[in-house]
């Protein structure tokens, strides 16, 4: 049985394979019943299209990145401060799984999404490179977007986890060593966006006419909702530039009072109704008795949450984070290293930090509060045309309290590659830290990245004679590093895990990397399970190995993140589970090192 399986597991690799399989257990469960459901309606094209605009979908030289937030999640621990400002349960909404994983709903409404990218952009789920950070809802909405895309027994494209492309300032990136802008430049920005910002829910500007009645009536709105609790809500003022302070742990400005009261409720109350009935049938409690906005109150005080992230992250910052994922954006648009269309599944943040990196805004009714809202499960989609031009159109869902709900889209922009170098390079021009960042990462917006420098391929993690992904130079053994102090081009730091389909009877592969430019020990690690549900079993003698096909593999070439060969490998066989991971329920990263390892969450 699995269960003796994983108990007969020895040696200090056991306990990733024992976390593996509780998470695999957990996650078979979801996309087991997210699999029995109906497939999701085929969708409206012309719903949220620009007027009179044709959907290109396989043209020649069509290349297509999507650019995307994680599922509808869970929130994190009730905040008992917070909590004493309406008169709800202290213990916050029951959503049923551990904090910041993906709802029950959240999953069934990314499947949704997986099928709107195949129907509405002609995705091939076989020919998708999906890169996700390793964080435990990115990588559900992952395989989420996965089972939307894929037929049972479907082919699927390589899956990398990659935590350095989507943040350069993050500790979790192995080490890309950016530095964030200083105190002084964050809080003035933050400080600045307060006095210029409108305050949502139709409360407006503060200098208009009639703001503090307008507050006012905001404020017993919201009561209504919340029900009064130990504080009073009405005598919380409005946002203000003294609200601004410096966490100097995580070294960013960030913003207290009314913003962080509102956001803090908006999300369990908008996550809780979005997630509908779940993958059990019951919809989220919120509430004793529950809570029953009206749709108009509903969207009003969730307006919150996109108003609190553009006052509360400071643009530089956010532009300094996300230079490497534009240029794996610009790269991926240009076709250098892989002919795959790409999914980068990631968090509100990414999109923020391309909002400023490419300067572009958008709207996404009925979701207000900022100049490009990021609901849950929404992404930036670029289309470059066969002629060269780049489509950007905004991917959302309207949720209506259902797990059917399907995304429609918006036009962003219509931009020549050569205007995306150019925002690019403005970017990196306004914001110095950024600038500072690419320049020791090594990227040029401006150049076309060498994919052979120093005898590599950019793309290829299994470059004869290295041990690291990126194929570093012969012999070093690091990934896009070369003598220390060489400028080189920006690579990607190695995967966490990869995933990779073998066919109709494919199994998921999870690999950790090779031993690390900053010293953490190699470790490999190799749990089988099966990847589709209802998958049959692979030939005799082969569920474990990890090139086991009756179908042609995708290239390794085009499969970044795979682990190079000679590692210690620990294999805890077919599980049967729809995904793996190493992780502990009740905590947030995938790939949490056995102890000693070094290698928790990286």
């Amino acid at each position: 049985s699995a269960s003796r399986l994983v108990a007969g597991l020895t040696g200090p690799m056991a306990p990733i394979a024992q976390r593996a399989f509780v998470f695999g257990a957990l996650l078979n469960s979801q996309l087991a019943l997210a699999a029995a459901r109906s497939p999701a309606p085929a969708p409206d094209d012309a719903q949220g299209d620009a007027p009179g605009r044709a959907t290109a979908m396989s043209e020649p030289g069509l290349r297509r990145v999507f650019v995307a937030r994680h599922c509808v999640r869970s929130t994190d621990s009730p905040n008992a401060l917070l909590q004493t400002y309406a008169g709800l349960p202290s213990a916050g909404p029951q959503w049923g799984v551990p904090p910041k994983w993906c709802t029950g709903g959240g999953t069934l409404l990314s499947r949704n999404t997986g099928a709107y990218l195949r129907d509405a952009f002609g995705f091939d789920p076989a020919r998708v490179r999906m890169v996700t950070d390793p964080v435990m809802r990115d990588t559900q909405t992952a395989l989420a977007l996965i089972e939307g895309m894929t037929a049972v027994g479907a082919d699927f494209g390589p899956v990398e986890f990659n935590a350095s492309v989507f943040d350069t300032l993050s500790p979790g990136t192995q080490g890309m060593g950016c530095d964030p802008p200083d105190e002084a430049t964050q809080v003035r920005e933050l400080q600045e966006l307060v006095e210029s910002s409108d305050i949502p829910w139709g409360v407006g500007s503060m200098d208009s006419r009639d703001f503090p009645a307008r507050w006012s009536d905001m404020l017993k709105e919201a009561q209504t909702i919340l029900g009064p609790g130990n504080k009073s809500i009405l005598d919380v003022p409005p946002p203000r530039p003294s609200d601004v302070y410096w966490d100097s742990k995580k070294h960013q400005a960030s913003i207290n009072g009314s913003s962080k009261i509102f956001k803090y409720f908006s999300q369990q109350m908008a996550y809780a109704w979005a997630s509908g009935s779940g993958l059990d049938g019951r919809r989220i409690k919120y509430g004793d008795p529950p809570r029953n906005p009206t749709l108009a109150q509903l969207w009003g005080f969730y307006s919150w949450q996109f108003y609190a992230r553009r006052v509360g992250h400071a643009p530089s910052r956010l532009a300094t984070s996300g230079v490497a994922l534009a240029q794996a954006l610009l790269e991926a648009l240009m076709g250098s290293g892989s002919d795959l269309d790409e999914v980068y599944m990631g968090h509100d943040s990414q999109l923020d930090a391309l909002q400023y990196l490419l300067n572009i805004t958008w709207e996404a009714p009925p979701y207000f509060g900022s100049g490009g809202p990021t609901p849950p499960g929404s992404g930036l989609m670029f289309t470059r045309l066969p002629h060269g031009v780049v489509e950007v159109e905004f991917v959302y869902t309207v949720f209506d309290g259902t797990t059917s709900a399907s995304p429609t889209r918006r036009l962003v922009a219509n931009l020549t590659m050569d205007a995306v170098r150019e925002r690019l390079l403005d970017a990196l021009a306004r914001y110095p830290a950024a600038s500072t960042c690419a320049q020791k990462l090594g990227i040029r917006f401006g150049d076309k990245v060498d994919a052979q420098a120093a005898g590599g391929d950019v793309l290829d993690a299994g470059a004869a004679g290295t041990d690291e992904v990126g194929a570093s130079a012969a012999g070093t053994g690091e990934a896009g590093a070369n003598a220390a102090g060489n400028a080189m081009p920006f690579r990607f730091k190695p995967s966490c895990y990869s995933v990779e389909s073998a066919g109709p009877s494919s199994r998921w592969h999870w690999t950790s990397p090779p031993r690390a430019a900053h010293g953490n020990p190699r470790a490999v690690v190799r749990v089988a399970a099966a990847a589709a549900v209802g998958a049959a079993d692979p030939p005799e003698g082969r569920g474990a190995d990890r090139d086991a096909s009756a179908a042609p593999q995708v290239p390794r070439g085009a499969q970044p993140g795979r682990a190079a060969s000679g590692g210690d490998e620990a294999d805890a066989g077919v599980l049967g589970a729809a995904g793996v991971g190493a992780m502990a329920a009740g905590t947030d990263e995938v790939g949490a090192g056995a102890a000693g390892t070094g290698e928790a969450g990286a």
